[in-house]
Order: structure tokens, then sequence, then C-alpha cells
């Protein structure tokens, strides 16, 4: 499945609307009825043809995720049973949601990786995205920093501005970066933050470094799992730690939810910085929710 291209008006937030009205329905409602009943979908687009893309193409995403499905039966959209529970929950759905589409937007990467041997294109531009220096972030507008590193490395998952909108869109969604000022320029900056917080409930309180790390790519492989940036364009090394990971890991430490701590095993330790000379992080403990 394409995200960027084919689903270019798809996004998090759409998935979401769609995702929350059919959880209300155990049985599902007629697609008919479903596009006529969202009209809050139109707060996302700017005219009504917008808004009928981004319904279509949000609905497109969530069938290929396996998160809506159908019955062939009656033709009705069915919100998996999973899903559904969470998002009657009480509490903050949109959080619990978005870490949840993360995670099956990487798992289902992988799967297409293992049949086709390609990866999506969102699963792989975010993961080039989370490498970029947050202390040299790329610039919002397409010609003025993204488009030439894009054709140098002649990356595809990222061709055109109309990518590069939808892949900011996803990235800044999903919590795995965030836009920042700089003097006259306006960035993207890497930073997984967010999207760390969002599978803290799936990793483990206290292991070491390397371990916590592994199972943190479990989640959300674009955190620099071997198998992905195996897929990145050659030509240059691609960091296990990605640096707009290491920054997340710094912010989550700075707010006391995670400790970053030495250890006297070194088998066990990670350069985590984002300077030339790296802390040499031996634990990772999770810290109690303040």
């Amino acid at each position: 499945m394409e995200y960027l291209g084919s689903n270019a008006a798809a996004s998090p937030q759409g998935v979401f609307v769609i995702c929350r009205y059919l959880s209300g329905f155990d049985k599902g409602l007629n697609e008919g009825e479903l596009r006529l009943e969202l009209q809050a979908l139109r707060t996302l687009a700017t005219g009504s043809d917008d808004a009928a893309a981004v319904f279509t193409d949000s609905l497109s995403v969530a069938s290929g995720l396996g998160i809506v499905g159908s019955d062939s039966k009656q033709r009705l959209r069915v919100v998996e049973d999973v899903f559904r529970e969470g998002l009657r929950a009480e509490g903050d759905t949109w959080s619990w949601f978005r870490g949840r589409l993360l995670h099956r937007i990487a798992q289902r990467g992988l799967d297409q990786l293992e049949a086709d041997g390609k990866l999506p294109d969102l699963v792989l531009a975010l993961a080039w995205l989370l490498q970029m220096d947050p202390l040299n972030p790329l610039a919002l507008d397409w010609g003025a920093g993204p488009e030439p590193v894009v054709r140098g490395l002649n990356f595809e998952a990222v061709a055109n501005s109309t990518q590069w909108r939808g892949l900011q869109r996803w990235a800044l969604a999903l919590g795995l970066a965030r836009r920042a000022d700089v003097g006259n320029a306006k960035v993207l900056v890497a930073d997984a933050s967010t999207a760390i917080e969002d599978q803290i409930w799936a990793l483990p309180a206290d292991a070491p470094a390397d371990r916590w790390l592994e199972e943190l790519r479990r989640q959300v492989p674009m955190l620099g799992s071997r198998r992905i940036l195996a897929q990145l364009p050659s030509g240059r090394s691609w960091d296990a730690v990605p640096l707009g990971l290491v920054l997340g890991l710094h912010k989550l430490e700075k707010a006391k939810r995670l400790a970053l701590e030495p250890s006297d095993d070194g088998s066990h330790v990670v350069p985590i910085g984002l300077s030339t000379n790296p802390r040499q992080v031996g634990r990772i403990l999770v810290r109690s929710e303040r």
C-alpha cells in the first residue's frame, strides 16, 4: 500500500475520525451512510472536493491496514475489535489511537517488505526523515532544502512537493516530527518524543539500553531497525540510533519520563547524543507518569 502517492489526501486524523465514528456501530455502517454522516472531515480540507478525497483516501488507508473491514454480504464497514474497544474507552482516545496506528503502519510495512521486497513509501520516508539532524533540519518548503537532498539520494519515496507535504502531515500527526521557526526559516525537526511516549505501555520498565531500544524498534521499526535501514538509499551510512530518536529520548529524560543511566556492563551500552561526544547509556528506565 502507498500513502504519499495513490492515497495522497489521506491523513491520520482522517483515519481517526472514520474509525472513531464507526466504533459506535457494532454491526458497522454502509459506506454511503458513513460518507454522508462524516461531515466533520470537511474541516480537514479546504473545499468539498478536497473533503471527498480526504474521506476516500483515509478510508482506503484504514481498510488497507485492516483497521476497517467489510461485511461482504451486507457491504458494511466495521472497525476491528481491538480498535473499537480502545476508541470506546474513556480518556484521550487520539493519543491511544495514534500510537496503535503508527505500530500498525509499521507492522503492515514489514509484511509488505516480506511479501513484495519493497516497503510502503511512508514507512521508508519516515525512516529517512528520522535520520535528519535536528540541529540542521529540513525546510518546510520543498524547493528550499528537501528537494536537492532527495534528488542527491535519488530517493523515490519522497519525489515531489506533494509527497513532501504528505510526509510532513503524517510525521507531525504521528509524533515523529515537529515544526519550528528558525530565524526567517520554517523547518521540520525530526523529533520522536511523542511517538516514543505513545509506545511506552509496551516497553520494559527497566532494561539494558540496547535491549530497551530493540523493544522500541519492534513497536516502531522506523526508529533504526536494520531491515528498514537496509532499504534506504545506498551511498551513505544510516544510524541505528537515528538523531530524531536521540532528540526524543533526551526530551523525555528532561521531562522525567525516562531515565538514561550509565552502566558498568559495557556490553549493553549505547552511545546517545547529538554532538560528537555522545553519552554512553547503559540502562533505560521508565518513570511513573507525572
